[in-house]
Parts: C-alpha cells; sequence; structure tokens
C-alpha cells in the first residue's frame, strides 16, 4: 500500500514538473506578495449598474489598478491561452487527485479572468490593443472571442475598432460573427446605419448551448470538465 501510494505521489509530481515547464516563462507582476493571476481567480464577479454589468469593487480590483500596464503581457497571454486535449486531461485528474492539494486553471478560466482585468483597466490597457487585435485572428475560436471581448472592453476609438469588428462579421464561428454585428451596431451612432447592419446580418443564428457555437461549446465544456473537481 506504500508503495502505491509513493508511486501515485511520484506520478503527480511528474506531471506538476511537466506543467511547470510548459509554463514556465509565464512570469508576471504582483502586488502584496500574490501574482496578478491569483487576483483574478478570487474575484467575487460581477454587479449591475447603470452603466451595465460592472466587475465588483474589492481588494482585487485594487490589486488590478496597482498593477496597472505592468500586467498587460500577462494579460494577453492568459487572452492566447489554449488547452489541448492532452493538457485537459492531465489538469482534470490532477486537479482531481488529493495526495497534494492544487488547483490548475483552464484556458476558459485565464481568458474570462483577462477580459475582466481588461475591463477593469479600461483605456489604462491602450497599449495592449495591437497584440489583442492579432489575437482576433488567432486560429481559436475561443481566443478570438475573448480577445474581442477585451478589445471592447478597453474601448480604444472607432477608427481602431471598425476594422476588426468588420473583418470579424466574416468570422468562422458563428457566435463571434454575431457579438461583431452587435458591437458593430453599438459603435455606430447613426440610425440608418445601424439598421442596414442588421439587416446585413440579420441571417446570424446562434450555435446550441446557451448560444455558444459548437468549438465555442467545446472549449467551454472541456473548462469546466476540467475544473469541476475544486472550488472556483
Amino acid at each position: 500500500m506504500k508503495r502505491l501510494r509513493l508511486t501515485a505521489i511520484l506520478f503527480v509530481l511528474l506531471l506538476l514538473g511537466w506543467l511547470a515547464f510548459l509554463t514556465w516563462s509565464e512570469r508576471e507582476p504582483s502586488y502584496n506578495g500574490k501574482a496578478l493571476s491569483e487576483w483574478l481567480y478570487q474575484r467575487r464577479g460581477y454587479t449591475n449598474s447603470a452603466a451595465g454589468w460592472i466587475p465588483i469593487e474589492d481588494a482585487s480590483t485594487a490589486a488590478v489598478r496597482a498593477i496597472g500596464t505592468n500586467g498587460l503581457p500577462t494579460l494577453v497571454r492568459m487572452v492566447a491561452s489554449h488547452d489541448g486535449t492532452m493538457k485537459l486531461k492531465l489538469m482534470k485528474l490532477l486537479n482531481s487527485q488529493r495526495l497534494i492539494r492544487l488547483r490548475l486553471h483552464t484556458e476558459f478560466e485565464k481568458q474570462t479572468s483577462a477580459a475582466t482585468a481588461f475591463q477593469i483597466l479600461g483605456t489604462d490597457a491602450l497599449p495592449a490593443v495591437p497584440a489583442l487585435i492579432e489575437l482576433t485572428k488567432h486560429e481559436y475560436p475561443a481566443v478570438r472571442f475573448y480577445a474581442l471581448e477585451s478589445l471592447m472592453a478597453i474601448n480604444p476609438d472607432k477608427s481602431t475598432l471598425l476594422p476588426v469588428l468588420t473583418n470579424l462579421l466574416a468570422d468562422t464561428d458563428e457566435h463571434i460573427r454575431l457579438y461583431a454585428r452587435d458591437d458593430r451596431i453599438a459603435c455606430s451612432t447613426d440610425e440608418t446605419e445601424r439598421i442596414a447592419i442588421y439587416r446585413k446580418y440579420i441571417n446570424i443564428q446562434l450555435g446550441p448551448v446557451h448560444g455558444m457555437s459548437p468549438e465555442l461549446t467545446r472549449s467551454t465544456t472541456n473548462a469546466v470538465g476540467a475544473s469541476a473537481s475544486t472550488d472556483r
């Protein structure tokens, strides 16, 4: 029994070492001794206001603002996260074991956390806009989606944003096209133009599962499965 336990511990350590190797270069700034991503993962969510849904003001909000532009490379990297099938399976295994207490975060958690941070920073995050625009061309739909969401949270000038939205209106992912259409309409102050855009893209439909296209649905479902064994 002791030998079996030792073998299991060694196996877990090897997996941890492998994951550490994959992420060794992802150094990030900290505030009060805690890394930026740690602050984001402990956030309490959103509250409704006259301006719409905004992040709840708490210690993590203050931490994001204190770290400021120093955290932009980390946030862009989080948006660009992609977990392959093998990595997701290993993360699910490690999160479910009880030999060593740990919590590995999925691409979904990283991307949503980064988008929230960009919303907190607003226009202070403008230096990240070029990198996020490049990510709207990424091969993985989830990366493109959260890159767009992050851009909308930063709210750069329309001359920067409109070409991105126009390109995404032809995206291969239906959910991204819908989001781009609605954002393109919101960016227009001309009622005639808004109606024309809506009519042109009125046939964009949502895919299955809570309005997500199949690819985005798979990404979210896999992420939830990899983290379901621990509390968020």
